[in-house]
């Protein structure tokens, strides 16, 4: 967000997507239920199985919101699981939305707008810091693992503590002491000539 009106959120949002079949990837599943804010399931008449319901349900009890999407909900509700599936709507104050006759655009703004629903107001995010603690507890490497990745945060750091010290002119003046100079500009020229040749 850059603080505009036309900005579609006013903080900065993460968004996680797991492609293909939720059931087909538990561990990403079970990561995801814990850091989200909001989760959102997209069905159609064909993956409506007692596997998929079992997602949902499991979703509903985590912190997060839930927000169904139906390729066609009249066909949905016509599966010999829809009641099963209905009640854990009702029970858990589910969002849905039927996307067959809506349009893109409509799908979105209907998603934007029950995202800024739920956001207004909530302080409950979970720094990105805690979700690599979730990430450990399930099993799930990640960068901080990486003894290059640790090694670079740490020269990161440096850096900016250096600058939060030292003005960002001074900085530049002693890291890059040809910034500026005459024979800066005749290097960058030629090395822009290089290029277009």
């Amino acid at each position: 967000p850059c603080g505009n009106e036309s900005d579609t959120f006013n903080d900065a949002i993460s968004f996680l997507n797991l492609r293909g079949e939720a059931t087909s990837h538990p561990m990403q599943l079970q990561y995801m239920r814990h850091v989200s804010f909001m989760s959102f399931v997209l069905f159609s008449e064909r993956n409506i199985t007692m596997d998929a319901i079992k997602v949902v349900e499991d979703l509903a009890t985590a912190p997060g919101n839930v927000v169904l999407l139906f390729s066609d909900y009249e066909l949905t509700i016509k599966s010999h699981l829809a009641p099963k599936l209905l009640k854990i709507m009702q029970e858990n104050n589910i969002f849905n939305i039927n996307t067959k006759f809506l349009s893109r655009l409509n799908i979105r703004s209907q998603i934007h707008r029950h995202i800024k629903l739920k956001l207004k107001g909530n302080t409950s995010f979970m720094p990105l810091a805690k979700s690599i603690d979730v990430a450990h507890k399930i099993g799930i490497l990640v960068d901080e693992d990486n003894e290059e990745c640790l090694k670079g945060k740490h020269l990161a750091g440096d850096v900016v503590m250096q600058l939060e010290v030292v003005s960002s002119t001074e900085v530049k003046s002693k890291m890059l002491p040809m910034h500026g100079t005459d024979l800066w500009h005749e290097w960058t020229k030629l090395d822009k000539e290089s290029y277009h040749r």
